[in-house]
């Protein structure tokens, strides 16, 4: 570990912060051009995205300048390791909410282009349905506001399948014995494709007669 002076303090004598010295890992770094398995690029952000955290809290950000040239990875694992461009504030100062904001993003970027090998989302993409459903809510939709729910998205998306169904019938019933039946139940069952997922929709319609009244 090393002892640096902080360099926007200009009080007399400084402060002092303490940082821990990594080898540089040029061979494990995360290229732009990497391609890596959907699963491992989600195990990858949520590390990453808890590292965001960290560093937010400390008063560090990339401003969304946040790529895999700042990355180092190896498996599974993965970690901020170049901080050239980052912004470091004064003590006790905590980024703005839209630098929070601008890093997430910036990171879920990098994820999807480690998981597709695109910069853009694209509904056209070949993911898993799981995790092309949170990459359009990190997306396209409100973005997760701290590290912490990025990366809870992510290990949802990653949990093995529910294999969830809804089973259905339909019928008419007499009831009371009327001569006229009018208690009735429609079903309509269909699969529609949104944002380039299957998705089941049911539509269901009872209709109660009151007896024939």
């Amino acid at each position: 570990a090393c002892r640096l002076r902080h360099p926007e303090d200009d009080r007399a004598g400084g402060e002092i912060r303490h940082c821990l010295i990594l080898p540089h890992l040029a061979s494990a770094r995360g290229a732009p051009a990497d391609r890596v398995e959907p699963e491992q690029s989600l195990r990858r952000g949520a590390r990453l995205a808890l590292g965001l955290d960290h560093l937010h809290e400390v008063g560090i950000t990339f401003r969304g300048a946040a790529d895999a040239t700042l990355v180092a990875a190896d498996g599974d694992r993965a970690w901020w390791a170049d901080f050239r461009t980052c912004k470091v504030l004064a003590h006790g100062e905590q980024p703005a909410a839209a630098d929070r904001e601008a890093d997430l993003r910036a990171l879920t970027v990098l994820l999807y282009r480690w998981a597709t090998g695109l910069s853009e989302y694209s509904i056209a993409a070949t993911l898993p349905p799981a995790i092309q459903r949170a990459f359009e809510q990190a997306l396209t939709r409100t973005a997760p506001a701290t590290g912490a729910e990025l990366a809870a998205l992510f290990e949802v998306a990653l949990a093995p399948a529910a294999n969830v169904e809804f089973f259905v019938g339909q019928r008419s019933d007499v009831g009371m014995r009327r001569e006229l039946n009018e208690d009735s139940l429609f079903v309509a069952e269909r699969l529609i494709v949104w944002q380039g997922l299957s998705q089941p929709v049911g539509l269901f319609v009872v209709a109660d007669g009151m007896g024939g009244h």
